[in-house]
Order: C-alpha cells, then structure tokens, then sequence
C-alpha cells in the first residue's frame, strides 16, 4: 500500500513540474449503457484521471431483469492513466485504467417482499483515441477494450455471470482549465 501512495505521490509531482492542467469531462454516449462517467483529470504529457459513475441513469442498467426481478442502484469508480503524444492534455493518446462498480437488485417473491441482490465488479481496459482542445472545451473521441471479473455475485448466479469482454466507442465532452 505505501509502495502505491510513493509511486502516485511521485507521479502527481513530476506531472506538477511540467505546465499540468485540469479536465473535467462526461461520456454522454455511456448513457445508453451502463450510466455516463464523470471524469476529474490531471496532467501535461502524463495524466491520472478519477473517474466516478452514476449507473441509475444508464440505460443498460434498467435492462435486463425478468418479471421477478427490480433494479435498485449501481455505481462505479475508477482510476485511469493516459500518456498525450504532444502533452498538454491534447492529441493522441494510450491509457489503461480500472473500475470498481457494483449494481444492487431484488428478487420479488410473491407475498411481495424481496430478496435483495449485488454483483460487484473489477473492470480493466485499455484505451487510445484523440482529443482536440478548442479554448477552454474539450472533445475526445476514442475507443477502450476491456473485461470484468466477478468480485461478489448472487449464489444463484451462474458460474459466467460478471464475467465479459467489451469494447465501448468514446466520446468526451468537457472543459480543461
């Protein structure tokens, strides 16, 4: 765990030492899927990226559940990094990162009670695109291609359930100061 604070305490400095900036950004397109993210960004050439999901808003996460079943919340966070081939926040980019994301239902029975339910997820991916910065807005468009691993699944669930590989198209709308 320390290793860990060391290695990011190190990275937010030498990012300090360069001219850093800070995005704020949204993935409006995430909203059909599993609830847009809400992205704090920081960096030059380098960056780290707090990311954080609000899936009642995504329309995936209403999906899904048979006649007995009723969605309750979801939520993910995540971390990212990404490397700017020209820095300043702009231009092409690789990146990897992961997310932490958890989604609660309940099983209604037929007195009317319910059983509640949770799954919880690690997700990692890895991610390339491009952004263009005009002012003070930013636009990025790109893709990531990652999997989840089941962390906490119902005991009824099948043995495949949480885990999958996906590739989701992105597009970042957003401002950077």
């Amino acid at each position: 765990m320390s290793k860990s604070i060391a290695f990011l305490l190190s990275f937010l400095a030498f990012t300090a030492t360069a001219q850093a900036k800070v995005g704020f950004n949204i993935t409006p397109l995430e909203l059909g899927l599993y609830g847009p993210h809400l992205s704090f960004e920081y960096g030059d050439r380098f960056a780290v990226a707090m990311k954080g999901r609000y899936g009642d808003i995504g329309l995936l996460s209403h999906l899904g559940y048979d006649g007995d079943e009723e969605y309750q919340y979801s939520y993910g966070v995540g971390i990212g990094f990404r490397t700017y081939f020209t820095g300043d926040l702009e231009g092409g980019f690789v990146g990897s990162g992961f997310e932490f994301a958890h989604t609660h239902w309940e099983e209604i029975q037929h007195d009317g009670f319910g059983n509640p339910y949770g799954m919880s997820q690690l997700i990692g991916y890895v991610e390339g695109g491009y952004r263009w910065i005009f002012g003070q807005f930013l636009l990025t468009l790109g893709g990531a291609f990652g999997g989840s691993i089941p962390i906490e699944k119902p005991d009824n669930s099948s043995d495949e359930a949480g885990w999958g590989v996906m590739f989701i198209p992105t597009v970042e709308l957003g401002f950077v100061f």
